[in-house]
């Protein structure tokens, strides 16, 4: 059987405001997740291009062309 845990509103607290410190260490972080979000991104569209240029319509035709990409072309 769940119980559920009481909820007093009397003792709760309002969310303190942020520091002008904290919010730049907040900003910082974002700032980092969204670069590897954009270096992610450029890399599967690169493996994409590469994949349909070469015209590699499997995995392991996908995965050697991007290997051989670099080196020899299609």
């Amino acid at each position: 059987m769940l119980v559920s845990p009481k909820l007093d509103l009397l003792e709760w607290e309002a969310p303190r405001a942020l520091t002008t410190a904290r919010r730049d260490e907040n900003e910082a972080e974002v700032a980092v997740a969204a670069l590897v979000a954009a270096v992610l991104g450029i890399a599967v569209a690169v493996v994409i291009y590469i994949c349909s240029v070469c015209q590699a319509r499997s995995y392991n035709a996908c995965l050697n062309a991007v290997k051989n990409y670099w080196t020899r072309g299609c």
